[in-house]
């Protein structure tokens, strides 16, 4: 992959010659243990939600040192996360009051079991990546495994 600019513009880079890279799943067990934006797509439905696991600075007013897991849901993949519950070290998720009984809680446990759901071929765990034209964070199954978001897809097949 090359990323060209004519020089002495200020036009965007373009982006040629994008081979697809092998898409690689993450282990369930990262979700847990580490801090990230991580996709699970179903292997029934083919469905997938992106959720973001964070760990709160030690000053923090709300939950200092606790790992905060949210859910996307809105098109901005980088700022539309509703938080829902805190991640304990032991996979438990805490899920807040205004969500218990909701889609939500569903969505929590089933991250908690996301290592028996993974083995049993139910789910694939992504990690998201960086599209490798323009640099911008990709969360959907097929662009992560592409290398490139749908934008920078479509300039590439038609030729721009």
């Amino acid at each position: 992959m090359r990323i060209a600019s004519t020089p002495g513009t200020s036009a965007p880079p373009t982006c040629t010659a994008v081979a697809a890279p092998a898409s690689v799943p993450v282990p369930a067990a990262s979700i847990t243990s580490h801090n990230g934006i991580f996709t699970v797509k179903s292997a029934s439905s083919g469905e997938h939600r992106t959720f973001r696991v964070k760990t709160q600075k030690p000053d923090a007013t709300f939950a200092p040192g606790e790992r905060i897991v949210s859910l996307l849901s809105g098109p901005n993949n980088g700022a539309d996360y509703r938080s829902f519950g805190i991640l304990k070290a032991d996979g438990r998720i805490i899920v807040w009051k205004k969500h218990r009984g909701t889609q939500i809680e569903k969505l929590a446990r089933m991250l908690e079991r996301l290592d028996a759901h993974a083995a049993a071929g139910q789910v694939t765990v992504q990690a998201e990546t960086r599209c490798r034209c323009c640099n911008r964070r990709l969360t959907t199954p097929t662009s992560i495994s592409r290398g490139t978001g749908d934008i920078c897809h479509e300039r590439h097949t038609a030729g721009l």
